[in-house]
């Protein structure tokens, strides 16, 4: 071997020795930016200012009432959920697959499950849930898990409230939830 081929090791090695982080790093951040935009982007924390902006009962329920009315009449439903569907939101395959959980633990109990997309409604997927009566109870997402998570909603709550002639309580959003806003608002 000549002593210049034996020089051209170490420096080759020194130039990989310099490029490997740069390349470890790139990697790094296009897998953190992968992650944020398949996962990450339509997680919102469900502070009351969301929840009340974009999931107010208070302010959405005459309208949701009439519009339930109506959609087909009540007949001996113990409840009604209507499935806020959010085309286009990365959430709506997750929300989906909790409301296909939900419906199988729940249709044997009366409750009727529907489909809609109201321009009433702000945000999306979420879920409205209505008594016996008509009377709008719930309206928000569907659990405080992240993406939509099967275990623990508030949906099976506000159902279970009601078979047990309790009163609905809304409640209170803790964590992070996936829905997406509608445009104006993520324009900001």
């Amino acid at each position: 071997m000549s002593t210049d081929a034996a020089a051209a090791v170490p420096a080759a090695h020194r130039r990989f020795r310099r490029v490997l982080p740069l390349v470890v790093g790139a990697w790094a951040l296009g897998v953190a930016f992968g992650f944020w935009s398949l996962l990450l982007k339509d997680r919102h924390p469900l502070d009351p200012d969301v929840v009340a902006r974009y999931f107010d009962a208070a302010r959405v329920a005459p309208e949701a009432e009439a519009w339930l009315r109506a959609q087909a009449p009540l007949g001996a439903t113990a409840a009604t959920v209507v499935h806020v569907a959010a085309p286009g939101c990365r959430c709506e395959g997750a929300a989906e697959r909790h409301v296909a959980t939900i419906a199988a633990a729940y249709r044997g109990r009366g409750v009727r499950f529907l489909r809609a997309t109201p321009a009433f409604a702000a945000a999306g997927p979420a879920a409205l849930v209505f008594d016996r009566g008509g009377r709008l109870v719930y309206f928000g997402p569907y659990s405080d898990e992240a993406d939509c998570g099967t275990s623990g909603g508030f949906v099976e709550r506000t159902l279970d409230n009601l078979s047990a002639a309790r009163a609905a309580a809304v409640p209170k959003p803790l964590a992070i939830g996936c829905f997406c806003l509608p445009p104006a608002a993520t324009a900001s």
